[in-house]
């Protein structure tokens, strides 16, 4: 959706919200980064209205009283699925529970939850201590003196999982909390985990447009449309594959689609021939494939303009972008 007009994707209906906010955001980076802010502190209102972790305004499944003997146990770190467990795409949580000795009582405390695939926010006896966006980042957080009492402490982290695998990653001393005393107590090993939506039943989550150029249209304003009156002779288009999960293959297609007649159509109004190449790193298990693929292995898009544009998909067993 990026690399795709405001006008395709209106024909689409999926991403009118993000339209109607694109006259609003600002030009400079400063400002862009404090609307997300802002947004993300909304979102979060909003979410605890659906989450069953807070009750009566109270994180209660972030402290050490709450019973998680109903819930799953999983190993961190490491991702989720290589555990056995299905997709994680959505919001969950993982808690674990552990003693302060008294002499770190009344101290701050540094938590350290390693690299979260792919946000989170973090709680200490359920005290909300941080939130970071991006699964390659390593968490460290400060837990407030006020929050440190001697005795049981629960860790708790709402994951959320854009896509792909899920988990938390790091080496032993990545999950730790350590004292005032510089000794450490480590969180690697058993913790509790609970699925808690997708993220089609979630509120839609903000984009930072200072960082992130994923952002409806922002890729094709930007290097798409400023090309459409250069003549060109042939074009080959790549198409990423990030939203073409389980249950997803439609609506790619269907997106893939309107990217080549869009984009490419344009293009090809302008007097240039065509010919769109569409990469998939995925699993085909975990793709719709009847929809993406005919006989041939081809997808075959008819364009407005009568230019037939044919899309091979190569299915490989490893990441094309590494």
């Amino acid at each position: 959706e990026a690399w795709t007009s405001a006008e395709a994707l209106r024909m689409m209906g999926d991403f009118d919200y993000q339209l109607d906010k694109l006259p609003s955001i600002p030009v400079s980076a400063e400002e862009r980064e404090a609307v997300f802010q802002t947004e993300v502190a909304q979102w979060s209102e909003d979410f605890k209205k659906l989450d069953p972790c807070f009750q009566d305004g109270k994180a209660v499944w972030t402290m050490s009283s709450f019973d998680d003997s109903s819930w799953q146990s999983c190993r961190l770190p490491d991702f989720l699925q290589y555990q056995g467990y299905p997709s994680t795409v959505g919001y969950f949580w993982v808690r674990k529970t552990i003693d302060i000795p008294a002499e770190w009582e009344g101290h701050e405390l540094k938590l350290a939850v390693g690299a979260v695939d792919d946000n989170d926010f973090t709680y200490f006896e359920g005290v909300e201590v941080g939130h970071t966006e991006g699964c390659i980042f390593r968490r460290e957080y400060t837990v407030p003196a006020s929050a440190v009492k001697a005795g049981k402490a629960t860790v708790a982290v709402r994951v959320m999982d854009t896509g792909g695998l899920g988990g938390i990653l790091g080496g032993e001393n990545d999950l730790a909390v350590v004292g005032p005393d510089g000794k450490a107590i480590s969180l690697s090993g058993e913790w509790k985990f609970k699925m808690v939506m997708g993220m089609d039943e979630a509120p839609y989550f903000p984009v930072n447009a200072a960082q992130d150029a994923n952002y409806p249209t922002f890729l094709y304003n930007a290097m798409i449309h400023p090309l459409i009156e250069v003549p060109i002779a042939g074009a080959i288009w790549y198409q990423g594959e990030s939203n073409s999960g389980p249950g997803e293959g439609r609506i790619y297609a269907d997106r893939v689609a309107r990217v080549d007649a869009g984009a490419l159509n344009e293009l090809h109004n302008a007097g240039n021939e065509h010919v769109s190449a569409v990469a998939d790193s995925v699993d085909l298990d975990l793709l719709t494939a009847d929809v993406l693929v005919n006989e041939n292995g081809l997808v075959l898009i008819d364009l407005n303009g009568g230019l037939e544009v044919v899309a091979e998909l190569l299915f490989v067993s490893y990441d094309l972008h590494c």
